[in-house]
């Protein structure tokens, strides 16, 4: 009797083992998260495939913008392009991909441009760092399922996979598809996320700085190294500010400068350009449409 049970048990390991195995061949071959992020209507998604896109179609870049939303309003990579006579893209994606988002997008296009980049602007504001959704990120962001390998969570990629197949499955019964050029023009504007109307409770809410969460850290570091690995000229940059979010918290400023000074790797200009209220769109670090020519100057002044 003990015999048969310990059959069964070992049987049962073995099946167990044959399934998983089956499932880590599958989701090596066929990404859930890319499939499902083209065919559901998300702003977050949308930006991600469109920056991913633009990779994809570009070559012979020799400078990428990497960064949070203060920079996809900010940047006008052709006036970049002209002023610093170096191809620039401005693969700006939104604050909840942290920089774990930017670690995938700074690999995708350096592979993709062949070594060809030399200089990696990363720009983020001043609310940046105060909410860390790294894991997650980095699993939406990543291109195969061998980059568990630099996951900071290798169980949570693991269960993010099973997580979004089941979300693709569900979705494919979803008879509210939109296409995505469709969703695309509808959503986009100036090469980023279209601005909606200022909702003033959104506004005022988004001007108060909360602490900063030092986790933050760990994809930053993966940055760091990478650029390191392949020779990149890392520089850190602050996005535009409202100037009375700057002269009001000058205590959160400074931890914030101090979350990436000392470090011999990276350049970091604690240097900040500041907006009057009417320089500003729907959020205080967001340049309105008719600025960003004359801040795209003003950052090419400062890092020239």
């Amino acid at each position: 009797m003990k015999k048969d049970n310990y059959k069964k048990f070992t049987l049962s390991i073995l099946i167990y083992f044959i399934i998983l195995l089956f499932l880590l061949i599958v989701f090596a071959t066929i990404n859930p998260v890319k499939l499902y992020t083209k065919i559901v209507q998300d702003q977050n998604y949308l930006i991600l495939n469109y920056q991913m896109q633009k990779i994809k179609n570009s070559s012979g870049v020799n400078s990428i913008f990497l960064g949070d939303s203060s920079l996809g309003n900010s940047i006008n990579t052709d006036l970049f392009t002209e002023l610093s006579n170096q191809k620039t893209l401005n693969l700006s994606l939104t604050k909840i991909y942290g920089f774990a988002g930017q670690f995938n997008l700074l690999k995708r296009a350096n592979r993709n441009s062949k070594n060809d980049i030399k200089n990696v602007y990363l720009m983020i504001s001043y609310d940046f760092l105060d909410i860390d959704l790294d894991d997650k990120a980095y699993f939406i962001t990543q291109n195969n399922f061998f980059d568990i390998l630099d996951a900071r969570n290798k169980t949570k990629f693991i269960i993010e996979y099973f997580k979004f197949s089941l979300k693709l499955f569900f979705e494919f019964f979803n008879k509210n598809e939109i296409e995505y050029e469709e969703y695309l023009s509808k959503n986009i504007k100036n090469d980023f996320v279209i601005q909606n109307e200022r909702d003033i409770y959104k506004y005022n809410l988004s001007k108060k700085i909360n602490p900063y969460i030092d986790s933050k850290k760990f994809f930053l570091k993966k940055i760091e190294e990478y650029s390191v690995k392949h020779n990149l000229n890392l520089v850190i940059l602050n996005g535009p500010v409202l100037d009375t979010i700057y002269y009001d918290n000058p205590k959160a400023i400074s931890e914030f400068d101090n979350f990436f000074t000392n470090n011999i790797n990276y350049n970091y200009y604690n240097e900040r350009v500041l907006l009057k209220y009417n320089d500003v769109g729907n959020y205080p670090m967001h340049v309105k449409y008719s600025m960003k020519n004359t801040i795209t100057k003003k950052y090419f002044d400062l890092i020239k």
